[in-house]
């Protein structure tokens, strides 16, 4: 299975990166620095992630921009998803 689209949202520097689609033979991420575009990557791998990567923490990933929202209790960071994801059969 491989990813053909991608919504992130509430992580670290991208607050809503829209959908947006992965294409089968090259995605590329352009933007000045500090965009977002590790971010959006980190994000991403959370969909299935190896064991030294660790779990989503209101903490450390919930947008700096919006942590007011976590501790007035407006947000409950446990019911934020994330990252979104289509997957399709890929090309062999």
């Amino acid at each position: 299975m491989k990813i053909k689209k991608v919504h992130v949202r509430s992580y670290r520097s991208v607050i809503d990166s829209k959908e947006f689609e992965v294409n089968g033979e090259k995605t590329i991420l352009v933007g000045p620095n500090e965009a977002g575009k590790t971010a959006l990557l980190q994000a991403i791998q959370h969909l299935n992630p190896p064991k030294s990567v660790k779990p989503l923490s209101a903490l450390r990933d919930y947008p700096r921009a919006h942590y007011n929202k976590i501790t007035s209790d407006k947000i409950n960071p446990a019911n934020v998803r994330v990252v979104e994801a289509e997957f399709g059969a890929g090309r062999r």
